[in-house]
């Protein structure tokens, strides 16, 4: 018998941001994204969400973000980032209608393979969406015509990791997303401590970093 979804208040988290109107909105985008994945069924069945986003909405980690990491175990091809933008563009209209941001307009603003011209290559390959959110009747709006986007947020989708431990998370609304579980989420986290290109700083779990 499979584990209950384990039920994340995404609404909640994005609410608390509704002082900083830059921040709401970058939260709304966030929201909007989930569940645009959520509702598309050939990537809610393989793409875990992970990082920082997902420590801060099923375990309250003070280290907030507004940039979603994911891990998929798909293999990545040269048009998989045409792919994932045909996928995931129709979806954002019915995520936003559904969520109830009518006064919102989201899509994929851009779309990179990493590193850049050698991923088919590379042992770690990854794509970087740039997913850009605009009011309507603003101009906001005249800005994405003139190719500048007002508010973006990155999702990062990892290739070639290994997954162990996966849970199910049911999002404000009763959509469901695939997961890193606890155990392979602090292990990413150590591994990318480990991976890390030494800095002159001090990394403060929860914190921002201290400048030697």
């Amino acid at each position: 018998m499979a584990d209950p979804a384990f039920k994340v208040n995404v609404k909640g988290w994005v609410e608390r941001a509704r002082a900083d109107p830059v921040a709401y909105q970058r939260r709304q985008t966030v929201e909007i994204t989930l569940n645009a994945i959520a509702m598309t069924a050939p990537l809610k069945k393989n793409m875990f969400l992970k990082g920082g986003i997902l420590m801060g909405l099923a375990y309250d980690s003070p280290r907030q973000t507004s940039d979603i990491d994911l891990t998929t175990d798909s293999a990545l091809e040269p048009d998989s980032g045409d792919k994932v933008r045909k996928l995931l563009d129709p979806a954002f209209p019915l995520a936003v209608a559904a969520l109830g941001y009518a006064g919102l307009i989201a899509n994929i603003h851009s779309v990179k393979l990493l590193p850049k011209g050698r991923f088919p290559d590379a042992k770690c390959p990854a794509m970087k969406l740039k997913i850009a959110s605009k009011k309507r009747g603003t101009a906001q709006e005249k800005t994405l015509r003139e190719g500048r986007a007002p508010i973006v947020i990155d999702a990062d989708i990892s290739f070639n990791e290994p997954l162990l431990q996966t849970q199910v998370l049911e999002l404000t609304g009763g959509r469901e997303l695939c997961a890193y579980g606890l155990a392979d989420l602090i292990g990413e986290k150590y591994r990318a401590v480990l991976q890390q290109v030494p800095r002159k700083r001090t990394r403060v779990l929860g914190g921002r970093p201290n400048r030697k």
